[in-house]
């Protein structure tokens, strides 16, 4: 038996798809693609939810905000659209001079929604009014990835300059940054000590959750790193623009398991996106062949498995 399953292949999306995100049960996931639409995928019948929103771009990003049953997409044409879930009904429509909303972001602390796009520059809102409460240029090129710090009052931010840059969120200044020394950091990680970062070069590098210092630098795929997430307690799961993903073992970190299309099945173009569901622990993955696929563990330890 492999150490890993796909239990399903969702191909209902009419380009690529681009990013993940919970859907309105614990049991659905949310996806966004080229074609502009925002589909649901049920991931107990293993069929479409029967919901879709069609936007008039690309969707790049998504955000569920679940305590107020708010969908959130950020579009290529920079477009941030609000729907309430409840009502099936957009209730707020932004459009940002940034080509491009690559990330969005919802503190439950502070009640506030940001997003990061093609310019470089953080917005945020005021979640409760809707006030635009501030516009941030922090790097040049695109900020990739926006997530909660190390505290609640800490933010990290992914930057196409190399950085990841970590803001208090009261005033937003710049109380850290760590620069890799690569390209793009497009998405990081939080573990109880140690903060990881993907980046375009393809590296996953490893830090020092305090002071920052750098502990490991892997050469992990063959083309660009899109994402990571946690998989497991001690494991987790990076995908790229090599068309696979890998499942990485902390106590293993030299010997992943490699998801690829002559092993698994799995994507045939760049794969975009991951998200891990509530529901049985799937790994769902999005990517350029338009498919959204769902991932099962077969155990709780992922063995070395040979490339």
């Amino acid at each position: 038996m492999k150490p890993v399953e796909k239990i399903k292949e969702f191909t209902g999306h009419a380009g690529g798809v681009y990013c993940l995100e919970r859907g309105r049960f614990a049991y659905t996931v949310f996806s966004g693609a080229a074609d502009g639409m925002v589909g649901e995928w049920n991931l107990k019948s293993l069929e479409p939810s029967g919901f879709s929103v069609k936007m008039d771009s690309p969707v790049f990003a998504l955000l569920h905000v679940v305590e107020m049953h708010l969908l959130v997409a950020g579009l290529f044409n920079g477009h941030i659209h609000v729907i309430d879930l409840e009502e099936k009904k957009e209730v707020k429509h932004y459009q940002l001079p940034a080509k491009g909303i690559f990330t969005l972001f919802y503190d439950a602390w502070t009640k506030r929604l940001y997003a990061g796009g093609a310019d470089g520059v953080l917005n945020v809102w005021n979640a409760e009014t809707w006030e635009h409460m501030l516009s941030l240029p922090l790097c040049e090129g695109k900020i990739r990835k926006i997530m909660q710090g190390r505290n609640k009052q800490e933010m990290m931010v992914c930057c196409m300059d190399g950085s990841l840059r970590i803001l208090e969120t009261e005033f937003y200044n710049e109380v850290a940054k760590i620069n890799t020394g690569n390209e793009s950091v497009n998405a990081a990680m939080l573990t109880d000590n140690e903060i990881f970062t993907v980046t375009k070069d393809a590296r996953i590098k490893i830090y020092d959750r305090l002071v920052l210092a750098e502990l490991n630098s892997i050469a992990a795929h063959n083309y660009g790193i899109y994402d990571i997430v946690w998989w497991g307690q001690n494991s987790c799961a990076t995908c790229s623009r090599d068309k696979t993903i890998k499942v990485w073992d902390f106590n293993r970190l030299t010997e992943p398991l490699r998801i690829d299309f002559k092993t698994f099945k799995g994507h045939t173009r760049s794969v975009n996106d991951l998200f891990v569901s509530e529901w049985n622990n799937y790994l769902i993955s999005a990517g350029d062949d338009g498919k959204v696929m769902v991932w099962n563990r077969n155990n709780q330890q992922i063995r070395k498995f040979e490339n």
